[in-house]
């Protein structure tokens, strides 16, 4: 049964109080259509977070002035009221998204591996079997980036990026769906996830049978 898309997109933008996020993410686990409308949402979140500052020195285009002002009335209210609110929300991200990142190329630029890795960061490597990892992790105001690089997972696997708390909570930081070529060559997959970046401890590739297929310690 698919999820409220209102809390899926909130969710994905960061909007979530801890026991909603917590709540939204043990059903995630479990629900593969809810999980699947969450990584379409995840992925134009991510990449609104990550455009760079100089697209906007002609000014924020009225679609990022909508989702401001959508953000803002979502934090004013509560219950039911925040409910129907984040479906506009939801909305004005994906007008957000093909306003900026139309054509991918802005998008393929902010997303580069390669990007200098910023102040703070934590980053660990590991192998497991087969599976060779590396992740990065890049503290925000109460948030966390990741950027995890791996090779040598099995082709046809749906993985999900796990972030791991210090009392033992499980966040998801994003997902993917291993092909022939990233078995063989790796990729990185980048997300993000809220939590106190002080209180990361680990970060876990998972299986959709829920199994860890490697986990490092941060």
């Amino acid at each position: 049964m698919l999820h409220d898309r209102g809390d899926l997109g909130a969710h994905a933008l960061g909007l979530l109080d801890a026991d909603e996020a917590r709540a939204l993410d043990a059903h995630l686990r479990t629900c593969s259509d809810c999980r699947h409308e969450w990584e379409s949402l995840r992925r134009t979140a991510d990449a609104l977070r990550a455009l760079p500052p100089e697209v906007f020195l002609d000014g924020p285009p009225d679609s990022e002035l909508l989702l401001r002002r959508t953000v803002r009335a979502v934090r004013a209210e509560g219950g039911g009221a925040r409910r129907r609110t984040r479906l506009a929300l939801a909305a004005a991200a994906a007008a957000v998204a093909v306003a900026l990142v139309g054509g991918g190329a802005v998008l393929g630029r902010a997303l580069d591996p390669s990007t200098t890795v910023s102040a703070g960061s934590r980053t660990v490597e590991g192998t497991a079997g087969p599976i060779v990892m590396s992740a990065t992790v890049t503290p925000a105001a109460g948030w966390v980036r990741v950027a995890t690089t791996v090779r040598g997972i099995a082709a046809g696997k749906r993985c999900t990026i796990v972030v791991v708390g210090r009392d033992g909570t499980e966040n998801v930081a994003g997902s993917w769906l291993v092909s022939p070529a990233w078995e063989v060559d790796g990729g990185t997959v980048q997300g993000s996830t809220i939590i106190d970046p002080d209180d990361v401890v680990a970060v876990a590739i998972r299986d959709e049978s829920g199994t860890d297929l490697i986990t490092l310690p941060v």
